[in-house]
């Protein structure tokens, strides 16, 4: 059985890259602080990719990643 890239389990990378994502959308207002608080905790306990994921269910693409 193949499995899908949101049931695979994530590492410190992916969680970072992810953080780096909520802060942007922080900044340019999409998320209040304390939605940004819960999102990066959220990020924090995730283990996998679709835990990532739900996390910008209603926020845009962003069209260049966060600078690193």
């Amino acid at each position: 059985m193949m499995r899908t890239s949101d049931s695979l389990r994530i590492g410190d990378a992916e969680r970072d890259i992810t953080i780096a994502s909520l802060a942007r959308h922080f900044a340019d207002g999409r998320l209040t602080q304390a939605e940004h608080d819960e999102r990066v905790g959220l990020a924090l306990k995730a283990k996998t990719g679709a835990d990532l994921r739900t996390l910008f269910t209603d926020l845009p693409l962003l069209s260049d990643p966060p600078p690193q």
